[in-house]
């Protein structure tokens, strides 16, 4: 992934820069940026399971206090609680879960095949270190200053 150059096309994925991995199968995946669109589709990924939870434990929870713990959880949504750069993506971002649903939506695969991708490619971390460099080229160090 060197020795590419950085445009804000590139960070806002215009151009479809997308970087080619090989897996240890053989298999080869067309990786994309985190663009916002992506940080998006993760978004979505947090509150969907947030819903899913609550209507897990209907049962449980008796119809009216189901729909409190519904409403509350779409007014956490309205709120901006799964935002991308928030407490919750980061942490979701830390469990193999949340890794999973990140490798299926930037190698654009289905959730069986990104399981497998986190379980049995040790160099995953590094391909998504990567692609952050790639998405985010102004967080990059830059050169200091010299000065005479």
């Amino acid at each position: 992934m060197s020795g590419v150059s950085y445009t804000t096309s590139d960070a806002l994925g215009g151009n479809g820069a997308k970087t080619e991995w090989v897996d240890n199968t053989g298999k080869k995946y067309l990786v994309e940026l985190l663009t916002l669109a992506n940080q998006s589709k993760f978004e979505r990924f947090l509150e969907k399971e947030a819903v899913k939870t609550i209507r897990n434990v209907k049962e449980e929870l008796g119809e009216e206090e189901y729909l409190m713990a519904l409403d509350r959880c779409l007014e956490s949504i309205a709120e901006g609680k799964y935002s991308f750069g928030g407490e919750d993506a980061q942490r979701s971002l830390g469990t193999f879960k949340g890794m999973c649903a990140m490798i299926s939506i930037l190698f654009n695969t289905t959730s069986d095949d990104a399981f497998r991708l986190v379980k049995e490619s040790p160099e995953i971390p590094k391909v998504i270190e990567n692609i952050v460099v790639r998405s985010f080229p102004a967080q990059e160090k830059k050169p200091e200053e010299v000065t005479n």
